[in-house]
């Protein structure tokens, strides 16, 4: 440093230059000078004029000590200053830090564990098991520029236990210890599964249980043969079939037999809607000889007795079956008789309906209105007769001299009586109603205290004996519904 001060002030006083009156005159350290900045030599010493207080004086220049050379060195001339040229530095890229391999795993939601390896980036890993009772992993990854990367391995290729070693040409060498999940067990169920399931109905149910059970599925259709059949659970542990429902009714029964999730049974009873018993096609006026065909209309399957009623033959029953279109039909050719023809229809499930009709042969002279009776006109028609089918809460038979009225009589208790009504069949014409009284006394049966009276007058302008048809009407409330049931019957005037 010292050196490179000397070579400067040297410099300096080599270029300074030196003022031609300075020169002529002998100077020495204090004297004055004229120009500030001058330098001179004096006595081997080098002064420069600066200003000292208010005046310029010479001023001694201090130079700092130079080590003596081991030998005599020449001193060059000075040569002009010239700019260097720029040196280029060589520069090195910084290394990538090495980060040690780390691998870890966690249960995806698809079933297959999800691993992740964490090391240097870029590194490239050999992925294997060293340990396992499945079938062996194998395979190679690289991370990526956060040194990470993902990948999943089959539960078929880790067993249920496993050691994944992930080896890194950088990131060294990570191991994890897998554990398959325990299976969680569930019961197996079948929802949606109908109650009352029709004839060719499409239905849809569920079968639920343990994830990836395998389960054996039995069927039992109406008039079918058992099926079997294989199915799996699944990922969600659940599956749901579909089938449609042939036109077969009764019993239908599923079963499902799971490994792991047990067994379950459900059953239902396929059968049709029930529809109100209805027949038709029988004209209201006929006359003998006439042809005509009805046809019942009912609940498919039913099974219903159809009773025909016609003056001078003995009534005849015949038991039919209700076909899947829910009908059946027939045709009748009258004979020569006349009077009221009576279809009456009682089904199991369907319940009852009534057909009148009345054949009259056109030369028949039209009624007339009778002249008024008295207890020993000729004329008056004194006996009512009652009839009905079995089963029926009233008493039938014979009222004697009661023309042109009679009536129902009977007890009912008061837990389960309703309101009783008269309708002409066929129609929705009421005749009457009951008018029950609470009269033990009339009712000896103490479960049984309420007397029901329900009756109606013939039309006066009958003058021969005749039969009319009339439905009893019973409505009570059963399980927070109303319910009617129907008694036809048959009031005959002689």
């Amino acid at each position: 440093m010292r050196r490179h001060l000397a070579f400067i002030v040297a410099l300096l006083v080599l270029f300074s230059g030196t003022d031609a009156a300075e020169a002529a005159t002998v100077i020495k350290v204090g004297g004055a000078c004229t120009k500030a900045g001058l330098i001179q030599k004096s006595a081997g010493k080098s002064l420069v004029c600066a200003k000292k207080g208010a005046k310029l004086a010479w001023i001694l220049i201090s130079t700092p000590a130079v080590a003596k050379p081991a030998a005599p060195v020449a001193i060059p001339d000075p040569t002009p200053v010239v700019t260097p040229t720029p040196i280029a530095i060589e520069t090195q890229a910084p290394t990538t830090p090495k980060t040690p391999a780390e691998l870890s795993y966690l249960e995806n939601v698809l079933g297959e564990p999800l691993f992740t390896v964490v090391g240097t980036p870029n590194d490239i890993c050999q992925i294997a098991t060293t340990q396992t009772n499945g079938s062996g992993v194998k395979q190679a990854v690289t991370l990526d520029d956060f040194g990470k990367y993902q990948f999943t391995l089959t539960k078929n290729g880790l067993g249920t236990s496993a050691t994944v070693q992930a080896k890194c040409t950088k990131s060294g060498e990570a191991l994890a210890v897998y554990e398959a999940p325990k299976t969680v067990v569930k019961t197996v169920s079948i929802n949606n599964f109908p109650t009352a399931p029709t004839p060719g109905q499409v239905v849809k149910y569920q079968i639920t249980g343990t994830v990836d059970d395998q389960c054996t599925q039995e069927n039992t259709f109406p008039g079918s043969a058992k099926t079997t059949k294989t199915i799996t659970l699944g990922k969600t542990g659940a599956i749901e079939a579909t089938i449609t429902i042939g036109n077969t009714t009764g019993l239908w029964q599923v079963g499902v037999i799971c490994k792991l999730s047990g067994s379950k049974s459900v059953s239902a009873q396929v059968a049709y809607a029930t529809v109100s018993a209805n027949i038709s096609g029988i004209p209201t006026t006929m006359a003998p000889g006439e042809k005509f065909s009805w046809t019942l209309r009912a609940t498919p399957g039913d099974t219903c007795d159809i009773s025909t009623t016609f003056p001078g033959q003995t009534p005849s029953t015949q038991t039919v079956t209700i076909s899947s279109s829910g009908g059946i039909s027939a045709s009748v050719t009258l004979g020569s008789r006349t009077g009221t023809l009576i279809y009456a229809v009682s089904c199991a499930k369907s319940g009852s309906a009534t057909a009148v009709a009345s054949v009259a042969s056109a030369s028949a002279p039209a009624p007339t209105t009778p002249a008024p009776t008295t207890s020993s006109g000729s004329r008056r028609l004194t006996q009512v007769c009652i009839s009905a089918g079995a089963g029926v809460p009233f008493e039938t038979g014979c009222q004697t001299d009661s023309y042109p009225f009679w009536g129902l009589s009977f007890c009912a208790p008061r837990s389960t009586s309703g309101a009783w009504s008269l309708y002409i069949s066929g129609t929705l014409i009421q005749v009457a109603k009951d008018s029950g009284l609470d009269s033990p006394s009339m009712c000896p049966d103490a479960s049984k205290p309420l007397w029901i009276t329900i009756g109606s007058m013939i039309s006066s302008n009958t003058l021969i004996p005749q039969s009319f048809l009339y439905e009893v009407h019973w409505v009570y409330v059963s399980n927070s519904k109303p319910v009617t049931v129907v008694y036809p019957i048959r009031v005959s005037v002689s």
